[in-house]
């Protein structure tokens, strides 16, 4: 989503965006960030600890149910409709999130795990339909969809991860995610390289703590290849947080944008 917050933000290119188109960009990023927060109690849940899971729930229904609301305000006035469906689709990852959510209050391990994988392949989807957008242009779309492009990689990856059963298949999957988590700082350094001069200091900070997301995600690949899981969970939290952040911050941009257009 980088880039496109970088055309929204008046850093891409062409026309000036519409201010709902925006907000509505702003609404995802913001939802995005909350959401996986109150998501990262369960994923620290051990597969047949069913108490973790059952207070891990709650957290995820309220939070989801709070931005679903704030969802549905924006996305009755986005103007894009190629975005309005990007917000739809994100919608749907956020109705597998409440899902996953009531689950787990109920302790049903398996109906939340389930549901998380679903919002995975959710969100596979609308990343897919946010390239067709063409909010940038030239070197920084290029760029862009191969983000994106790595983005899906690594949300596959970790869910084969999940499933392996052998600890060959989980030394060879956490290699492949090792490389795919390396080359997405690299494509971030790489966009960093194009963006103009005048780039708001705010997106280059959002820029920065998504590198260093996919930076610890590195670090954890390659601490569970090497069975060193204490040092897997350290740097996967601290991935999810860095990703949070990021968003948080980029969100906090597009506000700047309005406050100013």
């Amino acid at each position: 989503m980088l880039p496109v917050v970088l055309a929204l933000a008046g850093c891409g290119g062409g026309d000036e965006p519409p201010r709902n188109d925006i907000r509505t960009m702003r609404e995802i990023l913001q939802s995005s960030a909350l959401v996986q927060r109150a998501v990262a109690p369960l994923y620290q849940c051990a597969p047949d600890d069913a108490d973790c899971y059952r207070a891990a729930g709650p957290g995820i229904v309220e939070a989801v149910a709070s931005e679903r609301a704030s969802l549905g305000d924006v996305l009755q006035e986005t103007e894009s409709e190629c975005l309005a469906e990007v917000a739809r689709r994100f919608d749907d990852s956020l109705a597998a999130y409440a899902a996953a959510g009531r689950a787990a209050v109920q302790g049903d391990v398996a109906a939340a795990d389930q549901a998380i994988s679903r919002s995975s392949q959710v969100e596979i989807s609308y990343l897919r339909r946010l390239d067709e957008c063409g909010f940038s242009e030239g070197k920084v779309a290029e760029i862009g969809s191969e983000m994106r492009r790595i983005n899906i990689e690594v949300i596959q990856l970790t869910e084969e991860l999940v499933s392996c059963k052998t600890q060959d298949c989980v030394a060879e999957v956490s290699r492949e995610l090792e490389v795919a988590a390396h080359q997405g700082s690299g494509a971030i350094e790489s966009l960093l390289a194009e963006i103009p001069s005048e780039t708001p200091g705010c997106l280059a900070d959002g820029l920065r703590l998504m590198a260093r997301s996919f930076r610890s995600l590195e670090l954890a690949a390659t601490a569970i290849g090497e069975e060193d899981f204490e040092t897997a969970e350290r740097e996967g939290v601290q991935s999810d947080e860095m990703r949070s952040q990021a968003q948080e911050r980029l969100a906090a941009c597009l506000t700047t944008a309005l406050s100013v257009g």
